[in-house]
């Protein structure tokens, strides 16, 4: 036993009669017969109805039959293969959902198929077997379509939930009729509709029923007069006078980029109905549906020129093809302007000019401090190969003289008493000259630093310079257990021995500070003094432009070693000289 109840009775051309409803789809009963064959869904069976749930049912002129399901779109049953068909909208897609949901079906006087569903009129190719959707985007009153009739012209009239909506299918033009062209109410039925024999259509609502005649319905011919009413600029009305439409733009800053632009069609036999389009020339490309507020609204327009350009259609689907008008310029900011970005760019390319001459500037002053230094080493250089040639001419040259001649007298007279004489005149003087040869030795390479070490080398020295000058030297030197290697300590060695040349010489200091620790693989050396130091302009200018090789030679020992070199004085206060130079673990 199966509940059900039916929602459409036809008849073929053979005389049978066609039931579909809700638990049984599909039911006939022929002519001669008193009982009824029925089709519903089986599970197992893919060429059984989809759905148990339907809602109407057209014969086609082929003898088949088209079904409209609850649920599972449209069916197609052949009576000769006993299959049935199914077309449907894709379930994967939400918005597809309710086109699914078929209310009607009508084939119309062109053998075309048309469904109503929740979604939207349906049209079915039944050459392609493609599905058409046409809703409200496209100008119908409502998407829930109840009922489809035609009319002589081959208009077709929908029954929805929101009126009644004359659709031309070759043109694609909606026209809507609502209360104010009286109609019992906006809402119809399910099922109630028909057409008489005469051309005269009735669609049943919840307040009565409608009948009319197509053709005796006057069409609104002439278009409507559009006209802007309003802008609003972030939500602050800004109201125009019909003239300002005409020729002066709305200028605007960038930071004003909100609008809300209001526009109004005067047509009032159906004002509900009205239907408007727009478009932003120089934003979009082609003209927009406008929503039944006719308020359009944008939001950060970009600077630029803009038009905007809005035309009404009346309820007949007349449209006024002269559009109303209004420009709009966005001015950019400052710092978006042309002039400005101009400027930008050329102070971009002066900065890098100014950069690039410092840059050559700099180059060349250190290539000339590079290429004096090297002057003054290689004279340098010069002057130690004379001071050695001399040295070893003058001392030790006369000292040997000296010893050849004692030997000379000694030879000559050979009592005792005179060679015991000139034997201590030629020990004498060849140990001077032994004291002689040390100290050019020492000049050339502290012999301390290979057999005593650096601590104890720089140790040496300051007793040595503090017995001739007076000078109080305190000194700090770390023990470590491995050396930092023979040419990084002859480099601390020299720039120690400069230091206190420098403290000697020109800052006529009475105390010399000497430091020297390990941290982080780094040796630390600090020499400090108590002379008369320089202030900070002089002290610029002799780090950068002094000739002498004192400073400079330090500077290109640490820079050798790829260490760091600083240094602070303060005028009567002093000299502090800072250095880390890199040493292995």
């Amino acid at each position: 036993k199966v509940n059900f109840e039916f929602h459409k009775i036809i008849v073929d051309k053979a005389g049978d009669v066609w039931a579909s409803g809700y638990g049984i789809p599909l039911c006939v009963k022929k002519q001669n017969s008193n009982k009824f064959s029925s089709w519903r869904n089986s599970r197992s069976d893919t060429t059984s109805i989809a759905y148990n749930m339907a809602t109407d049912v057209v014969a086609d002129p082929d003898g088949t039959f088209w079904i409209a399901t609850f649920s599972c779109g449209i069916e197609h049953f052949d009576r000769i293969k006993n299959t049935f068909t199914h077309y449907k909208f894709p379930l994967s897609n939400p918005d597809y959902l309710s086109l699914n949901i078929v209310l009607c079906l009508y084939q119309d006087d062109e053998n075309s198929l048309w469904a109503g569903t929740f979604g939207g009129l349906v049209h079915f190719d039944k050459t392609s077997k493609k599905l058409k959707v046409f809703s409200i985007k496209d100008g119908m009153s409502d998407n829930s379509v109840y009922g489809i009739l035609e009319d002589g012209k081959h208009n077709l009239w929908l029954s929805t939930g929101n009126g009644i909506t004359r659709f031309n299918h070759k043109t694609g033009e909606c026209k809507t009729f609502g209360v104010n062209n009286g109609l019992q109410g906006y809402s119809f039925n399910q099922g109630a509709f028909e057409r008489t024999i005469d051309g005269e259509l009735f669609f049943g609502g919840e307040g009565g029923i409608n009948s009319f005649f197509p053709d005796l319905i006057k069409h609104a011919e002439n278009p409507p007069k559009i006209a802007i009413t309003g802008v609003k600029i972030f939500d602050k009305d800004t109201r125009f006078e019909q003239s300002y439409y005409t020729g002066v733009p709305l200028d605007l800053p960038y930071y004003k980029n909100f609008l809300e632009i209001a526009f109004s069609a005067f047509d009032f036999s159906s004002p509900e109905v009205n239907r408007y389009s727009y478009y932003l020339e120089g934003l979009e490309k082609t003209w927009q549906a406008a929503t039944p507020d006719h308020i359009v609204k944008y939001s950060n327009l970009a600077p630029g020129e803009y038009i905007f350009h809005v035309r009404a259609a009346n309820s007949e689907g007349v449209w006024n093809n002269k559009s109303a008008d209004l420009k709009i310029s966005i001015r950019p900011p400052f710092w978006a302007a042309v002039w400005f970005r101009v400027l930008i760019v050329l102070a971009v390319l002066l900065a890098i000019l100014f950069l690039y001459i410092r840059r050559v500037r700099y180059l060349q002053r250190e290539t000339l401090i590079q290429q004096n230094f090297s002057k003054q080493l290689i004279e340098l250089q010069e002057d130690e190969r004379k001071r050695i040639a001399s040295e070893l001419h003058d001392e030790l040259g006369q000292n040997l003289l000296i010893i050849n001649n004692h030997a000379k007298i000694g030879l000559r007279d050979i009592s005792s008493e005179n060679i015991e004489k000139q034997l201590t005149q030629i020990s004498e003087t060849a140990l001077a000259s032994i004291n002689e040869v040390r100290n050019i030795a020492y000049n050339l390479h502290p012999y301390q630093l290979d057999d005593l070490g650096l601590n104890n080398t720089v140790e040496s020295l300051t007793k040595k310079i503090a017995g001739t000058t007076g000078i109080i030297f305190t000194v700090n030197l770390e023990q470590r257990e491995k050396g930092i290697g023979p040419e990084a300590e002859i480099n601390v060695f020299r720039i120690i021995q400069e230091s206190i040349n420098n403290a000697v010489k020109h800052a006529a200091a009475k105390n010399v500070t000497i430091k020297l620790h390990y941290r982080e693989q780094m040796l630390h050396l600090n020499i400090s003094d108590d002379g008369m130091g320089m202030n900070k302009e002089k002290l610029d200018r002799v780090l950068k432009n002094s000739s002498g090789f004192g400073l400079k030679g330090i500077q290109e020992r640490v820079r050798h070693q790829k260490g760091s070199f600083s240094i602070s004085s303060t005028e009567n206060e002093g000299t502090n000289l800072h250095i880390k130079l890199p040493v292995p673990n």
